[in-house]
């Protein structure tokens, strides 16, 4: 008796986690984990109530219904966007057939500025010359320009294309005229002019 009270038993605690590892041993105690907590019911999934079944059946409807009637539309549309290409096309290559060749179109620059009649009133001759040739501002004097500027817009180096002193000026000659503002006199300047 006296050797079994001198022998401690070692403290082991209570074995709380299943072990990773598995075997036996090391941490002493007994081997077996504690039994799991059961798991708590499962509700019984709720059922979809009625009125989103009628929510989704009219949806789907709608759906339907526009969907239908943008086949129709893009079914019939594109046919006659295509028709009417066609037509286009066609037409503008019988006109563009039809028309009369580039020199025909200017006639007045082939005729002349004098036209001579006979007794019964039926052209028989043309003379002098309508159009000279083109005329660019290097090739004109430089008198001729000024005086054009002068007549026009004399303002024409002191402004960026468009006078608001021209057009305000304008303005009152039309009011004191009795028209509108905008009706008679323009105040436009060469550049606006040449923009028209």
């Amino acid at each position: 008796m006296s050797g079994s009270g001198n022998r401690t038993t070692p403290l082991v605690a209570d074995k709380r986690y299943a072990r990773s590892g598995g075997g036996s041993g090391g941490g002493g105690g007994r081997g077996t984990p504690p039994p799991k907590k059961p798991a708590p019911p499962r509700k019984p999934a709720a059922r979809k109530k009625p009125v989103a079944k009628q929510r989704g059946i009219i949806r789907r409807v709608l759906y339907g219904f526009f969907g239908f009637i943008w086949r129709i539309v893009w079914g019939t549309g594109w046919r006659v966007a295509a028709i009417f290409g066609v037509i286009l096309f066609g037409a503008t290559f019988y006109f563009h057939q039809q028309l009369p060749s580039v020199g025909n179109l200017v006639d007045a620059r082939a005729r002349g500025s004098v036209t001579m009649l006979d007794r019964e009133g039926q052209v028989f001759a043309w003379r002098g010359e309508t159009f000279g040739g083109v005329i660019t501002s290097d090739t004109v004097s430089e008198h001729l320009r000024n005086a054009v500027i002068a007549t026009e817009d004399k303002r024409f180096y002191n402004h960026f294309g468009i006078s608001p002193r021209g057009i305000a000026s304008a303005i009152r000659i039309n009011m004191a005229e009795g028209r509108g503002p905008l009706e008679g006199n323009g105040g436009s300047t060469i550049t606006q002019q040449v923009a028209k």
